[in-house]
């Protein structure tokens, strides 16, 4: 798969969990799952998915009250995902802002 179709797989991801993680979590679910695995050991999809603003995705999920627990989950092993490793936990703050990843 070039760069550029897997960006145009990891912006549809990502534009499907924004659109329906409330109506539908079912649904995105799957699609955490299928980030989550491309995430996991590949530093160029985690890089990917930071420049495409996953942060504030999985976020705006963990901040949901009535999201399912399975979700969340899904949402904060991304992120742990994402947070391994320096380089990438660095991006996800301001320089202005503390390291809390």
């Amino acid at each position: 798969m070039t760069h550029s179709e897997e960006e145009a797989v990891a912006v549809n991801l990502l534009n499907t969990v924004w659109n329906i993680y409330q109506s539908a979590p079912e649904e995105a679910l799957v699609c955490l799952k299928q980030i989550k695995h491309s995430l996991i050991g590949h530093e160029q999809a985690k890089q990917l998915y930071v420049d495409n603003n996953i942060i504030q995705v999985l976020v705006r999920i963990l901040e949901q009250e009535h999201a399912p627990n399975e979700l969340k989950l899904e949402a904060g092993t991304c992120i742990g995902s994402l947070s391994y490793g320096m380089i990438y936990s660095r991006r996800f703050v301001g320089s202005d802002a503390y390291d809390c990843v």
